[in-house]
């Protein structure tokens, strides 16, 4: 990525301003380390491969024009080394976090409102996240913070819609249309289902996962739907994690986008 002459813009740190500190985790494009700024402030410094200066440049664009409590927040860039800055989130992510604490029904079911929020607003964007999965939902200081990060492949809709075969897509958290090359927003909403599969079992939750898997991406319910949807419950009516129901992860021919007769 060259720099000649290059005027920074507000958003732009130099990275003498910028101290790594703990490596965190390796990404599909880089590697994650907590780092603070020369105020102190504790953030995680998303290091990009040279090789993916397409993929930098999309994820800062896209994910800097959000401003949600369910959205992570990008504070800035350094162009040399190529990072991306964000807030800090001590907890890490959420598949991790479910592995190592235990939640209640009423933490499950905020989860997956402050997921279906975050979502709803990136959705108003006319952005799909594509890359919508448990380990790229991070945990801050409790349960009730948790915010969507990653936008790495993630794409702008126009009129709805985008159509590109993306060999980036996670398969195993991808509607059958999307692998195809059609993405909408409704592509988002079946991963957001496999999320809520990874780590909940409650039966109110279930159902909705149900939903959200149709085959037929316009009988999808919307995120502000969703988000209406679990709103209306208190955790009351939803059965205690402790004793879940039966539930079986979609089927293989769900999967691939073939009808079972």
């Amino acid at each position: 990525m060259e720099n000649n002459n290059h005027e920074m813009a507000p958003w732009e740190y130099d990275i003498k301003s910028i101290k790594k500190e703990m490596w965190i985790a390796d990404g599909i494009f880089g590697e994650i380390f907590r780092g603070k700024l020369l105020n102190s402030v504790d953030v995680a410094l998303k290091c990009m491969n040279l090789a993916d200066e397409e993929t930098f440049i999309r994820e800062a664009n896209i994910g800097r024009q959000f401003n949600h409590p369910n959205v992570l927040r990008i504070i800035g860039i350094c162009v040399l080394p190529p990072m991306i800055i964000t807030e800090f989130m001590n907890n890490g992510n959420l598949k991790r976090f479910v592995q190592v604490n235990s939640i209640t029904t009423a933490e499950a079911l905020s989860v997956a409102r402050q997921i279906a929020s975050g979502m709803a607003y990136i959705a108003s964007k006319s952005i799909a996240h594509c890359d919508l999965a448990a380990r790229n939902i991070l945990v801050g200081d409790n349960i009730e913070n948790i915010k969507i990060s990653d936008f790495g492949i993630s794409k702008i809709l126009k009129d709805g819609q985008h159509y590109e075969q993306d060999n980036n897509l996670p398969v195993d958290w991808s509607s059958p249309e999307a692998r195809k090359g059609h993405i909408t927003s409704a592509a988002d909403v079946w991963s957001y289902a496999v999320v809520l599969w990874e780590v909940y079992s409650d039966g109110v939750i279930y159902e909705m996962m149900l939903k959200c898997w149709s085959i037929d991406a316009q009988q999808r319910p919307s995120f502000n739907s969703i988000r209406e949807f679990l709103s209306s419950y208190s955790p009351g009516l939803i059965e205690p994690l402790g004793n879940p129901i039966e539930r079986k992860q979609p089927s293989t021919s769900i999967l691939s986008g073939e009808r079972t007769h």
